[in-house]
């Protein structure tokens, strides 16, 4: 990528003259500074397809609709001729102000403050998404039933196609965990979601989190999927090793605490959480084997050491009071 590429891109906005322009993510993300002090994100979001690219206007109903709601997210930037993205030589490329991020490494004094911080971003981020029109809601993006989603499709297709192994190992644990995991993602309430909720699509100002990034996959779901997929890599990565463990199973709790008293929970998707953390892994196994590819041995890790982990988890959980 060269400034004159980035100029050709950035001439489909109405924007000051380019100053800067520094390479967020490699070929995919570049942050632009203007000749004005205003700085942007400029993502290439790839070759254009119909699916995604029909998407997009939904994409930028929803953020505009955050950001009125206060929430701070990557809203994306219409075009001069008023389209949420511009096509240049094939390829889609969007454009949103720039969030604070500072991404500073977390002390062990921090960490609370920072499960605290997430959980309360979230439930502000739910209570607007909450509050989104939902008149045809359900012909602008999918609903994903997490029952139908894992307990009839995914487990299935894994204990099929999973190669051994794996597959023994996987059988195993599941047969443990399948009837709370049925039991616990019956009717729980849905609405529309962040979807591909995660750190890597927050931003943060040491434990602060300062925004919502990446916002392409807005659909309907429970809303404590969200929640658990965020609690979940927190961890995901680390599993074997102890001293981050403990970390995290003294600190997620704050997370629901503060979740909690900003949207508060039912009691089914309080009980619902452990099961909860268990779908994420599931998923990416399933969807790796879907597309051709070797599921990661990471995934399956994951899932052993939180069925492992379930009691004291639930333990955790009630002590924390949110419960």
């Amino acid at each position: 990528m060269d400034t004159p590429r980035i100029e050709t891109m950035l001439d489909h906005w109405e924007l000051a003259p380019l100053r800067e322009w520094t390479t967020v993510k490699d070929r995919v993300v570049f942050e632009i500074a203007t000749a004005d002090g205003a700085r942007f994100m400029l993502k290439d979001r790839g070759e254009l397809d119909g699916w995604w690219w029909d998407r997009l206007p939904f994409e930028h109903d929803v953020t505009s609709h955050l950001d009125r709601c206060g929430v701070p997210v990557a809203v994306l930037l219409e075009t001069r001729d008023g389209e949420p993205a511009a096509v240049v030589d094939g390829r889609v490329c969007s454009l949103s102000p720039a969030l604070r991020n500072r991404p500073t490494e977390l002390t062990r004094d921090e960490s609370p403050a920072f499960y605290r911080n997430c959980g309360r971003a979230i439930a502000r981020m739910h209570r607007a998404l909450a509050s989104y029109p939902t008149d045809g809601l359900e012909e602008k993006t999918w609903r994903t039933d997490l029952h139908d989603r894992i307990i009839a499709t995914c487990i299935p297709y894994l204990r099929e196609h999973l190669p051994e192994p794996a597959r023994s190992r996987l059988s195993r644990l599941v047969e443990g965990a399948e009837g709370n995991m049925a039991r616990a993602y019956r009717d729980l309430p849905d609405q529309l979601v962040f979807w591909d909720c995660h750190p890597g699509n927050t931003v943060r100002d040491g434990a602060e989190i300062t925004g919502f990034v990446d916002c392409n996959h807005f659909a309907i779901a429970p809303r404590m999927f969200d929640v658990a997929h965020y609690i979940l890599h927190l961890v995901k990565w680390d599993t074997d090793a102890p001293g981050k463990t403990a970390v995290w199973l003294d600190d997620f709790p704050q997370l629901l605490c503060d979740y909690d008293e900003v949207a508060p929970l039912t009691a089914h998707e309080k009980m619902a959480f452990p099961c909860l953390l268990l779908v994420g892994p599931l998923l990416f196994m399933d969807g790796s084997l879907r597309n051709g590819d070797q599921a990661s041995p990471v995934e399956l890790r994951t899932f052993e050491w939180l069925c492992l982990q379930r009691e004291e988890i639930a333990r955790r959980i009630a002590a924390s009071g949110v419960l």
